[in-house]
């Protein structure tokens, strides 16, 4: 909340005198920015984990391993995904980039993402991201292009693990 005074004079002529009334008036200001509270998500399957990554400040706890058969998408801000050592198995492989990053402030935690033709995650344009404990693990036919394909985006990765990919990283 801001407090904003402002004082003014007004100053009035009347039959050769002049007047100068002073007002101040206070207002108050609610802070514009709504404070985003972090709800938590405990998900099983991937229609509750799509709709837990909509939501702002969310939380969202794998509570077993999920097949992923649409493209995922984390467009909302400061977003946690606790993996909580499960998987993201991708079951539509001629579909590219099917772990799409756009949202900043996104944290995996304890994730592992295979089976994707293309890329792991695609992250595009998104700030502030943190991979911790992270594994991307290509097609074992080693077809699948890269782990992260980052775009104009700021990554910190701590204990990041690719593998069957044709080109690095």
């Amino acid at each position: 909340e801001v407090t904003t005074e402002v004082t003014q004079e007004v100053v009035t002529e009347f039959q050769d005198e002049v007047i100068v009334e002073t007002e101040t008036v206070v207002s108050e200001e609610v802070n514009s920015t709504p404070e985003v509270k972090s709800v938590e998500y405990n998900v099983t399957d991937e229609a509750q984990l799509q709709d837990a990554l909509n939501k702002e400040g969310a939380i969202i706890n794998l509570q077993n391993s999920i097949n992923i058969t649409t493209k995922i998408y984390v467009n909302a801000k400061n977003v946690t995904i606790n993996g909580n050592d499960h998987t993201l198995s991708i079951i539509e492989t001629n579909v590219s980039n099917m772990f799409m990053v756009r949202g900043s402030g996104l944290t995996v935690n304890d994730l592992t993402i295979t089976g994707y033709a293309s890329s792991g995650m695609y992250i595009y344009n998104a700030k502030d991201v943190s991979l911790n404990n992270v594994k991307l693990y290509g097609k074992y036919d080693k077809t699948s292009l890269v782990g992260i394909d980052a775009d104009s985006s700021e990554i910190t990765m701590e204990n990041v693990t690719t593998r069957n990919h044709k080109y690095s990283a």
